[in-house]
């Protein structure tokens, strides 16, 4: 009984994110029923609306694509991290393998990792981190498709409207939502329709298809990427939900704004009394071009000049909009979607027109760690098996170039598994005062080369390999140029140069203060 008075204002007053009235404030009830209850009944039009507001809601696809922007960027890259283990793997070998791995993955993003091989890893990255701030969930299936690499992994990123309960499964009691469970709760696998709901034409199908969650070999076949809100919650809820209300109000507000300003533009004079006292409908029936509804209307083009007549009144229309409070309102209407998207003001509104330094670092202070937080979601339930996915593949396929014994790593893959993902970094807002900063920090151990590098979206080991060969060639070069120098200056017959002779003293002072010291010892 409760359960139909919970469903019965549900179907009332709609879901927790539409609004069935402009009164919904003071006629708000609970529905009362569970998150998976509201989204079997909800979710298929809350996708709806979220997509339709990220094609044609101006700030809801900058939103999107501004998350997308800051979490993904130019790409979350993989870097290899097997390393030394005494008895199987030499300080050599863990340094071939981890240069055989990223070259092998680096290969096969450039050949194509999509099913028709066209997009790379990081294109694959920002479609999902799309989907989840669309759909707030990601769907990916992998499969085998030839490919130019050593590597036919290939993956699909699977529209979440194609996950659905196919009809002959609605009163199976293990399936929801698409999601095939096991008695026990356990996620067995996934019912994908063949094509999207909304296709037509030639292209439609209708029929589902079934996909184990792992395959024959253990290795996972669908992941399902989402960062869930409540406990037992099978889908994700679409980011854009909570601000849908506020989206479209914005949007409302300012297309009203915008049709008064073009009822403005067409009516700017209304004549209340007509040439000598007479009826101003008479003279607009005299003058009329064409009659609508029956109502006479005098053609107006702009930089019209109309010359009164004697006798005649003429009151302009001024509607003045948008007025004062236009301004204000679109901007606290901003500021409250970008609370809500746990997203800064600033990149979601483009605005730093009043924002002060300290001002602007607290709130990209703020927003880098909803951006983290979101990221690390893609990081775990997608990059992490599929990296497991790729090792397996290139060692049964080329062994890392010789590098990795294939009994070893069957009977033991976790140390070859090793490895972290990197994600594009920040740059420095006053880089002088930022750079001052880290040096404190490194002299006073309150951070790391490793956090400093990782803020910019770099490796602390490649770079420090990098600096060192950087070094090393630099001495090199000073050594050749103090030696060719020196050769030049012999072909002229000229004496030595300062710093030859300046380089000696410093030998003999230094061989001076040696026998100095011998003798004091003696």
């Amino acid at each position: 009984m409760k359960l139909d008075l919970a469903t019965k204002r549900f179907d009332k007053l709609g879901t927790s994110w539409t609004a069935p009235d402009r009164t919904r404030d003071a006629r708000w009830l609970a529905s009362g029923l569970s998150i998976d209850a509201i989204m079997d009944m909800d979710i298929e039009e809350l996708q709806n609306r979220c997509a339709e507001c990220y094609r044609t809601n101006t700030i809801a696809h900058a939103a999107v694509e501004g998350r997308v922007a800051q979490e993904v960027g130019t790409g979350i890259k993989p870097q290899a991290r097997v390393r030394e283990l005494p008895g199987r793997i030499t300080a050599d070998q863990a340094l071939r393998i981890n240069e055989s791995l990223e070259t092998q993955v680096e290969k096969w993003s450039l050949a194509g990792v999509d099913t028709e091989r066209k997009m790379n890893l990081y294109a694959i990255e920002r479609l999902i981190d799309r989907q989840l701030g669309i759909f707030g969930e990601s769907f990916v299936l992998f499969s085998q498709v030839p490919s130019e690499s050593d590597i036919n992994l290939a993956i699909e990123v699977i529209a979440p409207e194609r996950v659905q309960t196919p009809p002959g499964k609605i009163s199976d009691r293990n399936v929801r939502q698409g999601i095939q469970y096991s008695p026990s709760g356990a996620i067995l696998g996934y019912y994908i329709r063949t094509t999207h709901p909304g296709e037509t034409g030639v292209h439609f199908e209708y029929r589902w298809e079934f996909y184990e969650r792992y395959d024959a070999q253990g290795q996972c076949r669908v992941l399902h990427i989402k960062d869930s809100s409540f406990p037992q919650q099978s889908r994700g809820i679409p980011w854009l939900a909570a601000a849908l209300d506020k989206l479209k109000d914005l949007d409302d507000y300012w297309e009203a704004e915008l049709v008064a300003k073009q009822v403005e533009a067409c009516f700017g004079l209304i004549f209340t009394q007509g040439p000598d006292g007479e009826d101003p409908m008479s003279v607009a029936s005299g003058n009329a071009s064409q009659i609508v509804d029956r109502k006479q209307l005098e053609d107006l083009e702009p930089g019209l000049i109309h010359y009164a007549a004697n006798g005649e009144t003429v009151t302009t229309v001024d509607p003045q909009r948008p007025g004062a409070t236009f301004g204000p309102f679109v901007e606290k209407t901003l500021r409250s979607i970008a609370a809500t998207l746990n997203f800064p003001y600033e990149i979601l509104a483009k605005d730093y027109f009043r924002t002060t330094f300290s001002s602007g670092q607290l709130a990209m202070l703020d927003g880098r760690h909803g951006f983290k937080m979101r990221r690390q979601v893609i990081i775990d339930d997608f990059l992490f098996p599929l990296w497991k996915r790729l090792v397996n593949d290139i060692v049964f396929n080329t062994e890392a170039d010789g590098s990795i014994d294939l009994m070893d790593y069957t009977v033991d893959p976790d140390p070859y598994l090793k490895h972290s993902w990197v994600a594009p970094g920040w740059g420095f807002i006053n880089p002088r005062d930022e750079v001052r900063a880290l040096t404190e920090g490194l002299e006073a151990d309150i951070t790391t080369l490793s956090d400093i590098y990782a803020e910019k979206g770099q490796d602390v080991e490649t770079q420090l390999r990098r600096r060192l060969e950087e070094k090393m060639m630099l001495m090199k070069q000073s050594v050749a140029l103090r030696a060719e120098q020196k050769r030049l200056e012999e072909a002229a017959g000229l004496p030595p140069s300062e710093t030859e002779e300046t380089s000696a003293d410093d030998d003999e002072s230094s061989q001076s203060a040696e026998d100095r010291q011998e003798e004091t010892a003696q």
